[in-house]
């Protein structure tokens, strides 16, 4: 092995193989001269020879590592383009090219493919949920294709301002149409009935306080389950007595109560919410009916009742807690006072136990 091949394998590997060639030849050309070989000219020739192809090799070699750079550079550009479309076909066609899977030239050809084929050939349609779709092939939904949810419940100033009721599930246009209609109906059917409850609602509260003010309320409460839409005194007092549920005597002293005049009695008060409950009751009965209607109408549609009607569920209301001393607690000693000073969960407690 001659001295250029030594010094060209020598320990250097930080430097590249150009690097220690040109190194080993620099070296040859002076160690060459100094010599005093009658051969020196041709080993300096056969030296030059060789740095000419090094320097060839060197600027191949640069060429081509900026080819490479500038492809790289050119892919990346081109993935961005291509994912910019938010399309996955085109996100699909720039995972491809990264990975290179395929070339630049390949990614752009099957882009311009493509939307050729989108613009002049592929045809959309909407389906029954009202999403678009390719009518083609696997009728896959066209990106950014698809529709919001079609319905928001609740009446239609709640629609108009969005905040109604979003559906439970996602149902067809058809479906849609059909829920915007029964809930619209099943609204404007159940508002007499929501009242009503209302009322009851406030009814009980009162009867738990006897008082004159609560009297009053008491009295207006059952005018109000009479006829729920009643807004003043006198249509209250008209329910009151158009009511067949009562007696004259229960009547004239409902009416007096609507009118600030006079405290009830205990038995009058009790007589009073046990009347309203038995109205509640077949009202909300009445409601019930209605509410299986309805929801027989809309399984028919493959619609769910929750999806149309939006109270709350209809209860029947326990037994009134008496405000008049039962019989047999007033028999073992305890006064009226006693009683109706008692809480309402004490009272029942009292009347589960039997004394």
């Amino acid at each position: 092995m001659g001295l250029l091949d030594n010094i060209k394998g020598g320990p250097s590997p930080s430097m590249s193989n150009n690097d220690r060639s040109a190194l080993a030849l620099g070296l040859a050309s002076g160690f060459a001269g100094m010599s005093g070989n009658p051969n020196t000219a041709s080993i300096m020739a056969g030296i030059g020879n060789q740095q000419t192809a090094l320097r060839d090799d060197r600027k191949a070699a640069q060429a081509k590592d900026l080819a490479t750079q500038q492809a790289a550079n050119q892919r990346n550009r081109t993935a961005i383009f291509l994912r910019s479309k938010g399309d996955q076909r085109f996100s699909d066609l720039a995972d491809a090219l990264e990975s290179q899977q395929i070339s630049g030239a390949d990614a752009w050809s099957e882009y311009q493919r493509l939307m050729k084929f989108d613009d002049r050939e592929r045809k959309t349609f909407t389906d029954a949920y009202g999403d678009i779709r390719y009518l083609d092939g696997n009728k896959e939904l066209v990106m950014g294709g698809a529709a919001p949810t079609q319905v928001m419940q609740g009446s239609i100033e709640e629609r108009n301002s969005g905040t109604g009721a979003i559906p439970s599930e996602r149902y067809t246009l058809k479906q849609s149409a059909k829920i915007d209609t029964l809930s619209d109906d099943i609204r404007m059917e159940m508002k007499p009935f929501e009242l009503v409850k209302g009322h009851w609602d406030r009814l009980s509260l009162f009867y738990e306080n006897s008082g004159a003010v609560s009297d009053y309320a008491l009295a207006v409460g059952f005018a109000k389950i009479l006829d729920p839409t009643s807004v003043a005194r006198q249509s209250e007092v008209d329910a009151v007595n158009a009511s067949g549920a009562a007696s004259q005597a229960t009547k004239q002293a409902i009416i007096n109560a609507i009118n600030g005049k006079g405290k009830m009695p205990e038995q009058l008060r009790q007589e009073i919410v046990e009347l309203a409950r038995g109205i509640y009751i077949k009202k909300a009965k009445s409601a019930q009916t209605k509410l299986g209607k309805y929801e027989s109408s809309a399984n028919g549609f493959g619609i769910k009742l929750k999806d149309i009607y939006f109270g709350d569920d209809i209860v029947m209301p326990a037994a009134v807690v008496p405000s008049v001393i039962p019989v047999n607690f007033k028999n073992s000693g305890m006064t009226q006072d006693q009683w109706s000073a008692l809480p309402r969960d004490r009272k029942q407690a009292l009347i589960d136990a039997g004394n």
